[in-house]
């Protein structure tokens, strides 16, 4: 009896089932049958949003963009983070007032026609790890504790935010009108690099390497002469006339190696000298290029869509409003 009535159950939900698949595949070829019959109403509709989307560009001005690739001397990437983040607040504001505000602050009124700049750093683990013992703790906390992010090539592509200022090379982004010209970038450069902070941040930092060329070179020279005298076999001079240091273990060898990593430091101190001109360097020399559009933004795309799916959603609507109506008048 059970088994029977189980059957039976089984087969009214297989009947119910095929009956709402065949209503929905009425409603289907219902709605196919009204676009088929509004064919010539839609290609109107799609005329018009083609032609509407058209005009609608028209009054939008076109975007360029340019990726530079920047190298940051003097060890200044935060500070340069620091004075784009602050040009992009200024950017941000309403352009109508951005070119007397610009002018006011000496900004130049160029940047007015500037969208939001993205700063990101080039992932170097050379320039993160440089200046540290293969040894050190700092070294091996690095290669421990550090979160990286890699693609499937194995290529680098996100690193914990801490370490942005220790890479040397970083990508700025920038997105301008279609008027400005490519002139844009060098002022943006030269801005960057005449910032009051930057500029006195290089002052400084030009000034500790010019004394640390100085004081490489004085120990050189007493380094020297301690090795001379102590070829000649004396004592080793002090500034004292009446004493003498004579030391037993003394190590030329030392002396000698510690000559050779000064001499390096001059010369590392000596190449970064001749960068001192620029807190950053434009290193790629990038032009200007047209961003296209996505179609998110084309109105050529989205007004016919916005014609089309309205008409059908207000006739579905008009369809769902009399199929209520007729439901309701025969239930009662």
């Amino acid at each position: 009896m059970d088994q029977n009535k189980e059957e039976v159950d089984i087969f009214y939900v297989y009947r119910a089932f095929l009956n709402r698949l065949r209503g929905f595949f009425r409603e289907c070829f219902k709605a196919y049958d009204f676009i088929i019959k509004k064919w010539v109403l839609l290609l109107i509709l799609l005329a018009v949003g083609i032609g509407g989307g058209y005009f609608l560009n028209s009054l939008k001005r076109d975007i360029k963009a340019a990726d530079i690739l920047l190298k940051t001397n003097f060890k200044s990437a935060d500070y340069v983070y620091s004075v784009v983040e602050s040009l992009n607040a200024k950017i941000t504001e309403k352009r109508e007032t951005k070119k007397i505000f610009f002018k006011q602050e000496g900004i130049p009124t160029v940047f007015a026609e500037m969208g939001e700049m993205t700063l990101e750093p080039v992932i170097n683990l050379r320039d993160l790890v440089e200046g540290y013992e293969p040894n050190s703790p700092d070294f091996d906390g690095i290669l421990r504790y550090v979160e990286f992010e890699f693609e499937e090539d194995g290529e680098i592509t996100q690193i914990a935010e801490t370490f942005t200022g220790q890479y040397k090379y970083h990508k700025l982004k920038i997105v301008v009108t279609d008027s400005t010209k490519n002139s844009v970038i060098d002022t943006l450069i030269s801005y960057i690099n005449k910032s009051e902070y930057l500029t006195e941040y290089k002052n400084v930092y030009q000034q500790t390497l010019e004394d640390g060329i100085k004081n490489n070179q004085e120990t050189i020279k007493q380094i020297n002469e301690v090795i001379a005298t102590y070829n000649k076999h004396e004592s080793l001079p002090t500034k004292s006339s009446e004493l003498y240091i004579v030391d037993k273990n003394f190590s030329v060898a030392a002396l000698l190696a510690s000559k050779i990593e000064l001499e390096k430091e001059i010369e590392t101190f000596r190449r970064e000298m001749v960068e001192l001109d620029q807190v950053v360097v434009n290193m790629n020399q990038p032009t200007l290029y047209k961003k296209e559009r996505p179609l998110t933004e084309n109105n050529m795309v989205i007004v016919p869509l916005l014609l089309i799916f309205g008409f059908l959603g207000i006739a579905f609507a008009r369809y769902a409003y009399r199929s209520l109506r007729s439901f309701s008048e025969a239930q009662s």
